[in-house]
């Protein structure tokens, strides 16, 4: 047993790595998950790409600020833009009292932006967000939301090109 069932816990975690890449589309997780409000599936690009075709939502991305960690993320972005018709959300991760790498966070995303804006003929809004700040979780968070698909069962979803415009047309955070 994986922990509570739903019934018992506002949380559940399925693991899936073999599962995800069996489905069918994304509608096929609707009996595991149709107590929640919200759900999030943590998989690898390659893995997700093929199950958001045609659902109007911006993954999110986390900016790898490694070496080489922007052309990973750059190639991610990618991904998602051939693979399922998707623009992405980049996220980086700094500490509020770390002004180096908050600095650094930036020119990564402002770099990746303009790679993505010149070679792929998309913007991704790009945030930085200070893990332990709660107004920044939840800029994050209701970020997220505002570009996630619902899932209805019997309906199917509209590709992406019909899909209505996203809530926000600018960069979550001004780069």
């Amino acid at each position: 047993m994986l922990g509570p069932r739903p019934a018992e816990a506002s949380v559940a975690a399925l693991p899936a790595a073999l599962g995800l890449s069996q489905l069918g589309g994304l509608e096929q997780l609707l009996p595991y998950a149709r107590r929640y409000a919200v759900v999030l599936i943590h998989a690898p690009v390659e893995q997700l790409a093929p199950l958001l075709q045609g659902h109007a939502m911006r993954p999110l991305l986390p900016l790898d600020m490694q070496p080489r960690g922007m052309v990973r993320s750059y190639r991610q972005i990618k991904h998602l833009a051939l693979h399922a018709g998707l623009p992405s959300i980049v996220a980086a991760a700094a500490a509020a009292h770390e002004p180096f790498a908050r600095r650094h966070a930036d020119t990564l995303m402002a770099s990746l932006a303009q790679c993505a804006e010149r070679h792929l003929r998309l913007a991704p809004l790009c945030t930085r967000a200070d893990p332990a700040l709660a107004q920044d979780m939840r800029r994050l968070a209701l970020l997220l939301l505002s570009h996630s698909a619902t899932l209805t069962p019997g309906l199917a979803a509209l590709p992406a090109r019909y899909a209505a415009a996203p809530a926000f047309s600018q960069p979550a955070w001004k780069l």
